[in-house]
């Protein structure tokens, strides 16, 4: 369950126009929201029960197989694919906001975030709500704080301001999830950088791994040649190498070559219509 506090009717209205669409998000690969309960101070989200997210999930001992990744990331697709056809965006999609039905492997997108791209709600702003511009308890790892973990899954165009959450910025956040679970690793993560005054330092951090993006150059303080991450992200496979190499962050084509080789034998078979964004690391 998930709380929001408010302090008027204004703005349990404001939280319903956004809340509204996602009762209607009904997907395999998103977490369904049951009921929403209306008090006086809060409104009060109550969603299905999971195991586990994604971040405790990696945690355990033996790792993750490649066919399992491959699985794991064309349900995440698929579930953001099925938020963005409705005109939703997720907005903080980090390995804590993707959930596991450790029984059926099922991954999940946790709903809570997303917001209607037309019907913005400005509930981000309550000083009640838990929001990323907060320093809060560290995550279960202990190595980084709630901050420090969105922050390196933001795109650094939010990171910059230049616009708020978007299709784009959901697939860029994606991009990092698959680096994380082929790596073990944030990609971008950065340890002892609280929210105040530290965005350039994140994003000088980013900047260094990746390069800079074409749209920064000469504009920043610093500028870094564009990095190759296929040494640092082990595909296996020369379909895996290309799938970073695509020369757009995503683009929606038929199922991409990576996916169709030892993925897991699925119990209702292989999908042969279905589509699935590629995710690449550009800027």
């Amino acid at each position: 369950m998930r709380k929001i506090y408010v302090d008027d009717m204004n703005d349990i209205a404001a939280v319903m126009r956004e809340v509204t669409p996602l009762m209607d998000l009904k997907h395999p690969n998103t977490v369904r929201l049951l009921d929403v309960l209306i008090h006086s101070n809060r409104v009060e989200l109550v969603s299905e029960h999971l195991d586990c997210d994604l971040l405790k999930y990696l945690e355990k001992p033996e790792r993750i197989t490649q066919p399992q990744i491959k699985e794991m990331l064309r349900q995440i697709l698929k579930g953001l694919a099925s938020c963005h056809s409705k005109n939703l965006v997720h907005g903080n999609l980090t390995p804590k906001s993707l959930l596991i039905d450790c029984k059926s492997g099922t991954v999940k997108l946790s709903v809570f975030g997303l917001t209607s791209i037309n019907n913005v709600v400005s509930h981000h702003s309550h000083h009640h709500h838990h929001h990323h511009h907060q320093r809060l308890h560290p995550d279960p790892g202990g190595e980084y704080t709630t901050w420090e973990m969105n922050a390196a899954y933001m795109a650094p165009e939010v990171l910059l301001g230049r616009e708020g959450c978007s299709f784009a910025a959901d697939v860029w956040s994606v991009g990092c999830i698959l680096a994380l679970m082929l790596t073990r690793q944030h990609l971008f993560a950065m340890k002892g950088n609280e929210l105040g005054g530290q965005i350039p330092s994140q994003l000088d951090h980013m900047f260094r791994i990746r390069g800079s993006p074409e749209w920064l150059l000469g504009n920043a303080s610093s500028n870094y040649q564009l990095q190759d991450l296929t040494a640092k992200l082990n595909f296996g496979d020369s379909a895996g190498l290309d799938l970073i190499k695509v020369s757009h962050r995503i683009c929606f084509l038929p199922i991409h070559s990576w996916f169709l080789y030892s993925l897991p034998v699925r119990r209702h078979g292989h999908d042969s219509d279905e589509v699935i964004g590629v995710v690449v690391f550009h800027c």
